[in-house]
């Protein structure tokens, strides 16, 4: 298994076949093999807020669970087989004779490594700004709800800005990034320090709508 040609041609002994939805590891589980995709699909899910988020497929040529043998640590990832995939199975004691003897493979590995970290990093910030952006909006219908009818009909939050950045654990920035793009698109008005909800159907029929776009 020196060589690129060994690797696409492998003996037996060191391929594995996966069942469409059979589990490669879990997050969090250790791990002493690393997987090549040969054939098939593989869906790449890791936890945010307790719950499992897709942040990657991976196909033909990709490679999974090196993480775990280079640096001796729990898996970083849940993996499943998205449809049947044939694999090449590598462990500790082969992984490190590749590298050792094969400069081409390990410069490889440390390009796609390279980009699979920048990639995963973008995906994950993403999806933190989005649960972060439902949960303001979820703070804001739970407020409002609570809140007093002003003259005009609007609904007068009973929280300010200090308050939803408290209850959710965010620099008051941030939070005032969220309400100034709110205000922007007229779903709020920003009094002072009060926050009024403009028309209670439009803003929930835009949460259902940005809700429905994502797939938790």
């Amino acid at each position: 298994m020196g060589t690129p040609d060994q690797i696409r041609k492998p003996p037996e002994k060191y391929t594995k076949v996966f069942r469409e939805g059979e589990i490669f590891f879990f997050e969090g589980e250790l791990g002493e093999e690393m997987f090549i995709i040969q054939s098939g699909t593989v869906g790449v899910y890791k936890k945010v807020q307790n719950l499992n988020k897709e942040i990657a497929i991976l196909k033909a040529g990709d490679f999974f669970g090196e993480m775990s043998i280079i640096l001796n640590e729990p898996r970083s990832a849940t993996l499943k087989a998205l449809e049947e995939t044939n694999t090449i199975v590598i462990n500790k004691d082969t992984f490190t004779q590749m590298l050792t003897e094969n400069n081409r493979i390990a410069l490889k590995m440390v390009e796609a490594l390279a980009v699979r970290i920048k990639e995963t990093d973008e995906k994950l910030k993403k999806m933190m700004e989005d649960r972060i952006f439902i949960a303001l909006l979820t703070l804001i219908e739970d407020s409002a709800l609570k809140g007093q009818k002003t003259t005009d009909g609007k609904l007068l939050l009973l929280e300010t800005m200090e308050d939803l950045a408290r209850e959710i654990g965010l620099p008051i920035i941030k939070v005032d990034d969220f309400l100034k793009i709110m205000q922007k698109a007229g779903f709020i008005e920003c009094v002072q320090n009060s926050i009024i909800l403009r028309d209670w159907k439009l803003f929930m029929e835009f949460k259902r709508t940005y809700i429905s776009k994502f797939k938790f």
